[in-house]
């Protein structure tokens, strides 16, 4: 009983109370806190719930170990609604400038992949990787990018 409170706490805090700076951030420390979390933090803490309320240390450890694969995804579409909706209500259009471009040879999946900078208020922000489907774009070209006006870490390159 003793873990049962805080995984519900790091379950909330994961779903409900990641702030804007660290649930987009593409750079620094704070970009790894919801890898932590969902990879270690909460299949530890439901691992002693599990213990905690007797379950069997080789189911408990299975169940801690398959929560990733449960959290995670969970955690990828919830955040994906949320900056998408975030970018509906307060999004801005900028021109951005790609920085790096390279490519991906992992099984079948060989891609060219690029990201982009863009200013706002004379601060740099960087977006995710994207494909290149067409191998169309190349390092100095200039593209849209969409962010939000309140958080601009929270942004998406315009195809």
């Amino acid at each position: 009983m003793r873990f049962l409170m805080p995984l519900i706490g790091v379950l909330l805090l994961v779903f409900f109370g990641m702030p804007d700076k660290v649930l987009y951030a593409k750079v620094g420390f704070e970009k790894w806190f919801p890898f932590f979390f969902i990879m270690f933090l909460i299949p530890f803490l439901l691992y002693k719930t599990l213990l905690d309320y007797k379950i069997r240390e080789n189911i408990a450890l299975g169940l801690a170990i398959s929560s990733v694969f449960l959290v995670g995804p969970l955690f990828g579409v919830w955040s994906e609604n949320l900056s998408e909706k975030e970018l509906d209500k307060n999004g801005i259009i900028q021109k951005g400038v790609v920085i790096q471009k390279w490519y991906v040879d992992f099984n079948d999946a060989d891609e060219w992949l690029y990201k982009a900078k863009f200013n706002v208020k004379n601060n740099i922000f960087y977006t995710f990787s994207y494909k290149d489907t067409n191998n169309s774009i190349h390092v100095g070209d200039t593209i849209l990018i969409k962010y939000s006006s309140k958080n601009p870490e929270n942004n998406k390159i315009l195809e």
